[in-house]
């Protein structure tokens, strides 16, 4: 009978470092997205002022 072959868990660099570069590329858009956000209120109140002087 042939053995069941077993599982290892293996790391492999190159995939460790895809995930951590991707999981920071979606921390960093999320950041970027929240500051543009962030100054939207700020922004509409400056073109407020401005209107009306």
């Amino acid at each position: 009978m042939v053995a069941t072959p077993k599982w290892r868990v293996e790391y492999n660099l190159n995939t460790l470092v895809i995930l951590f570069g991707f999981a920071g590329g979606l921390i960093a858009w999320g950041a970027t997205w929240e500051r543009v956000n962030a100054n939207q209120d700020s922004q509409a109140n400056s073109i407020d002022r401005i209107d009306k002087r």
